[in-house]
Order: structure tokens, then C-alpha cells, then sequence
């Protein structure tokens, strides 16, 4: 590591005025306030604690346990089932590839058996069945016998004409299975209907699927997924999501915080009209931080040894930058002077 011998410190010291002061996590673990990283609604794999709180500074497009609160125009449980996302392959008990050398089509073909007390509770018809079926198979070349009016919840499906590796295609077939929506949104695997809050929490999010359902008030509406809000609802919306997601965990976790903390860590995260994330990742994309500012928290020999190669300047307009290099910040009681009177 080599040894920095002399700084020249360029300008004279900028005037500012007071200022808020970040306050990160490394703060708050040291005066003896730990944020627990358990805290899991029992229903809803919704984490409130430490893991979470790093997905949100740290700016991740892959939110571990993404979800919704979705606010209905009218509140009913029943709606719960047209959110909730069912496949094909929910339905499935049992299946099973058959030969039968007297069938008019091929006679290779599958017999599948389908759960009886999801189709009731679900309110599903295998008539249902065999449209969403039909769809997603037709170019496969396949026919599909159902009974309708559910007298038999038995599902069978032939190669309509004989190949050779019908077998095979219909082996195949299984894997598309959980592929085929038989009813709700695609991405929400979990929904139930708060009674207290008068609204369905989910596990998963798909924000423009759901605003699109006519029984959906959209403007209650919310996600936990920052990037989506971002990408629907633009920077705004996003700002705000931020500050009421760690307040929501700091509240969870029993931490008192000044909102203006966590509102000006929002602001510096969306000043530039993106998601800048808060680690060095995130400062290297914001152009006007200093390059002490930078090399104060993290890789400081390469950001210096950068700055000296391409000659960067620093003018010590910052708080860091002036404690860095011994003097007084420009903030507070060190951006005043006073003048006696002789």
C-alpha cells in the first residue's frame, strides 16, 4: 500500500449551509439497536428485517420476497381466487401413459387424473379444462376428451395421428404443464384476504396485471417491488416507496428514526432521475461526488490512484472531503465567522 506525502488542497472553503446527515446501518448497530432479520408473516414470506433492508440500499431487481397489497372496489374473499395464480399442474393427482391398439387415433395416449376438492373449491368446469388445454396443445397435433358438467374429472389426451415417438411427445407434454394458467396472475403464488385490513396480500408481484382487473382499485394499490413501481409509476413513486419501506422496518423492528433521515437517503437514491443504489457501485454512477467523498468509503486506493492519473481536482465542498484533511466543514458552527467589534 503506498503512502500519500503530500495533498494539495485546491480553493478556497465553500459556504454551506446546515445540513442533514445520513444515517447507515453500521450507525444504528452501534448504538446498541439491532434490527432483527426474522420477523416473516406467518402467512407471507415478507421479510421486515436486516436482508431486506440491504435489498432496498443496495438496490436489487430480484426482490427475495416480492408482494402486494391489492385494495378491492368492493372487499370480498371470493376475488382471492381470481389473483391467486393456478396451473395445470396444481391440478394434477396422478397421470399415466396407456397403449390401446383398437383407438381411432393413435394409440398411445394419457390418462390424467385430476383433484376433485380443488376443482370444487376453485369453482373450476372441465370444460374450463379442456379449453385452456386445447389452446396451449393445438399445434401439437393432439385430440382431448374431457366429460363435462365434472361427472368424471379424468382428463385424456391423444397424438391424433400415429408417429413414431408418440410416446415420447407425450412424456414431454408433462413438463408444459406448469406452464398452462388455468386461472389467476401469473407470478402470484400466494394470496389470502386480510380481514383487518380489508384488502389481499400476496407472495409475488405483477403490478400491471393486477391494475388491469376491473375489481381492483388501483389507486390504493401497492408493491414492495421497487423496480416495478419505477418502471409503472416512474421516480416519484418510487422515492416515496423507498422511505416507506425502511420506515416500515424500522417501525417493525421497534427503531425510532427522524422520517427526514430516511426521506433525504430516498432523495440521494432518485436525485438523478434513476434508482442510484448507496454503495460504491452507486457513487461511481454519481458524477458530482467528490473524490475524497469516494475514497472515504470504500476502494480508496484505486479511486485515488484513478483521481492522480487523470488529474481530478478536488474542491472541499464537502463535509468528508474537510474532515479528511483536518479542517473545519463548512457546516454549522464552522460556516460562520465572527467579527469583533474594536
Amino acid at each position: 500500500m503506498g503512502k500519500v506525502q503530500r495533498l494539495n488542497v485546491c480553493g478556497p472553503l465553500y459556504k454551506r449551509g446546515l445540513r442533514y446527515s445520513l444515517v447507515p446501518l453500521k450507525y444504528v448497530e452501534r448504538q446498541g439497536i439491532h434490527v432483527h432479520s426474522a420477523g416473516v408473516n406467518s402467512k407471507l414470506n415478507v421479510n421486515q428485517g436486516v436482508p431486506r433492508l440491504e435489498e432496498i440500499i443496495s438496490v436489487t431487481k430480484n426482490t427475495k420476497a416480492p408482494s402486494q397489497k391489492i385494495y378491492l372496489k368492493h372487499p370480498d374473499p371470493k376475488y382471492v381466487s381470481k389473483i391467486e395464480h393456478l396451473t395445470f399442474q396444481h391440478l394434477v393427482k396422478t397421470y399415466a401413459i396407456y397403449y390401446d391398439s383398437s383407438s381411432e387415433y393413435s394409440p398411445w395416449y394419457m390418462e390424467i387424473v385430476l383433484d376433485e376438492f380443488l376443482l370444487f373449491t376453485k369453482e373450476i368446469q372441465m370444460i374450463d379444462i379442456f379449453v385452456k388445454l386445447y389452446t396451449y396443445f393445438e399445434k401439437w397435433g393432439v385430440e382431448i376428451i374431457v366429460y363435462p358438467d365434472n361427472q368424471c374429472t379424468n382428463v385424456r389426451i391423444y397424438r391424433a395421428e400415429h408417429n413414431e415417438g408418440d410416446f415420447e411427445n407425450l412424456k414431454e407434454m408433462v413438463e408444459y404443464f406448469s406452464k398452462i394458467t388455468i386461472l389467476g396472475i401469473e407470478f402470484i403464488e400466494n394470496a389470502f384476504f386480510n380481514e383487518k385490513e380489508q384488502n389481499i396480500q400476496t407472495n409475488g408481484s405483477n403490478m400491471n396485471e393486477i391494475l388491469s382487473l376491473s375489481f381492483v382499485d388501483s389507486i390504493k394499490t401497492s408493491s414492495n417491488d421497487i423496480w416495478e413501481i419505477f418502471e409503472i409509476f416512474g421516480i416519484e413513486s418510487a422515492r416515496q416507496m423507498i422511505v416507506q419501506e425502511i420506515n416500515n422496518i424500522m417501525e417493525f423492528n421497534g427503531i425510532t428514526l427522524d422520517i427526514r433521515h430516511i426521506e433525504l437517503l430516498a432523495d440521494v437514491m432518485t436525485s438523478r432521475g434513476f434508482i442510484m443504489s448507496t454503495d460504491r457501485h452507486g457513487l461511481k454512477k454519481n458524477e458530482g461526488t467528490q473524490v475524497l467523498a469516494r475514497a472515504s468509503y470504500e476502494e480508496s486506493i484505486d479511486i485515488l490512484s484513478k483521481a492522480s492519473v487523470f488529474s481530478q481536482v478536488d474542491e472541499l465542498k464537502g463535509i468528508t472531503s474537510n474532515i479528511l484533511v483536518g479542517q473545519v466543514a463548512p457546516s454549522g458552527t464552522g460556516d460562520c465567522e465572527l467579527v469583533m467589534e474594536l
